[in-house]
């Protein structure tokens, strides 16, 4: 059965940032990378989530949520009064800010252990290549995985020392369920870095 053409433009008409992209060879809905005009950070993530997609904004799941709420109390994002108004996300209050959003790897999944080494590999060139393009005076890795397949295993988070992108200085976030006195001095230590973007 043949669906009107109204509803075929109401099934595939895109929501937040979501973007239909070629990876690998191959289609997804994902979400478009967001570069700010004058950027003071921009946040790598591993992959998008297809809760995240689903809503057509970033961090959208429990992990994601609570990535936003540390950089509120790093005072990187300002106060969440938007929250109360209908259809504004973090992402967007970021962005507005001078945060940029990007990922490792464009294909949207329920988690990053479905990633395979052949997209962890391809997606490092093309991240590079993006950080590169769209200087940044920091890069903001959500995840430790991320920054290890760009620059090898490491030891520790925050402030990755000696190790750039592009002119760029690289932090890794703390995991959300890392002990409160290590969270605390790495989010102390991005206020820091932040303030000097």
């Amino acid at each position: 059965m043949n669906m009107p053409a109204q509803e075929q433009r109401e099934e595939t008409r895109l929501i937040g940032h979501q973007k239909k992209e070629l990876w690998m060879g191959a289609e997804y809905l994902t979400l478009s990378d967001l570069w700010p005009q004058n950027p003071r950070a921009i946040l790598v993530g591993i992959n998008p989530t297809d809760a995240s997609v689903r809503v057509g904004h970033y961090y959208q799941g429990l992990a994601g949520r609570r990535m936003f709420r540390m950089l509120h109390d790093a005072g990187v994002l300002e106060s969440r009064q938007h929250k109360d108004v209908p259809g504004l996300y973090d992402d967007d209050l970021a962005l507005s800010q001078g945060i940029g959003f990007t990922d490792l790897v464009k294909r949207p999944s329920r988690n990053a252990q479905s990633l395979k080494l052949a997209e962890l590999e391809f997606g490092a060139q093309e991240l590079d290549r993006n950080l590169r393009t769209h200087a940044s005076p920091l890069v903001i890795f959500v995840f430790k995985k991320t920054a290890q397949v760009l620059f090898g295993r490491f030891e520790g988070i925050g402030l990755l020392g000696g190790l750039e992108i592009g002119g760029a200085r690289c932090f890794v976030m703390p995991h959300y369920s890392a002990r409160v006195p290590l969270r605390d001095v790495t989010l102390a230590q991005l206020k820091r870095l932040w303030n000097e973007a």
